[in-house]
Order: C-alpha cells, then structure tokens, then sequence
C-alpha cells in the first residue's frame, strides 16, 4: 500500500512518520543505481514485477484490458476498475484510471474494442466490447 491511498488524517492520527527509518548506504547506492538504468532504458512507464521495479511500453496494459473486454457491450468503468484493480490482492497499484482510459481509446482507434457512449473526460456514460470484423 501507498501513503498516497492514506488521507493526511490517517497519517497523522497513527503517527507513521515515526516508522521512518534511514536507508542504508548500500541499499541507497543500489537504487539509485537502479533508478539510472531505468532512465537509460527511457520507456514511458515503470512497473513492478515480483518484487522489482523494471521499464515497460506504453502498451504493457493492453493485454490485461484485452482479457477484461467481451463480446458483450459492458461500461467500461467497470473494464477499467477490474484492469486497475486486478493487483489488489498483491497490494500492489500498477497504474491509475487516465492512464487506462488513454489505452484504451488507443485500444479503440486502432480497432481492437469498439466504444459506445461518451468518451471524453471519462468513460462513465460509455460502454465497450471486442471489435466485430468488418
């Protein structure tokens, strides 16, 4: 979990700042190491796989969006909240809703889903499903 996820008020009232303790040097040394390779690779987005941060491409979510759409037309809110939900059990949140919806309108103008509705600002009033051949 993040402290992100945790309002000011949670921090403050469990007093988490106390759990802080220094990074040792080594551990320090080895992510910033860590941290200059991955600029060096230059990929759009960071990830974590097992217990590893690593660089992946802009499309490293398509597959998982993919599996989450059907034959069926279904709000793609929910597509998306099962995509972006999909690491809870790992306590682990790989990407937010902005970044899915982008994907997924790429997903829609390069045909692979086909959308429904409004999909401006947000996919709340719109639904998707696998592209039908033409």
């Amino acid at each position: 979990m993040s402290l992100a996820f945790l309002g000011h008020n949670t921090i403050a009232h469990n007093k988490l700042w106390d759990l802080a303790v220094p990074l040792p040097m080594a551990e320090r040394l080895r992510y910033r190491e860590l941290w200059q390779q991955l600029i060096a690779e230059d990929a759009p987005l960071r990830v974590i796989e097992g217990d590893k941060l690593v660089s992946a491409p802009a499309s490293f979510f398509d597959s998982l969006i993919m599996s989450c759409v059907t034959d069926s037309w279904r709000k793609t809110a929910r597509v998306l909240s099962e995509v972006a939900t999909s690491h809870w059990d790992d306590n682990i949140w790989q990407t937010n809703d902005r970044f899915l919806q982008a994907r997924m309108r790429f997903l829609a103008e390069i045909g692979r889903v086909e959308v429904r509705g409004e999909t401006g600002r947000d996919f709340n009033s719109s639904e998707v499903r696998l592209a039908r051949p033409q």
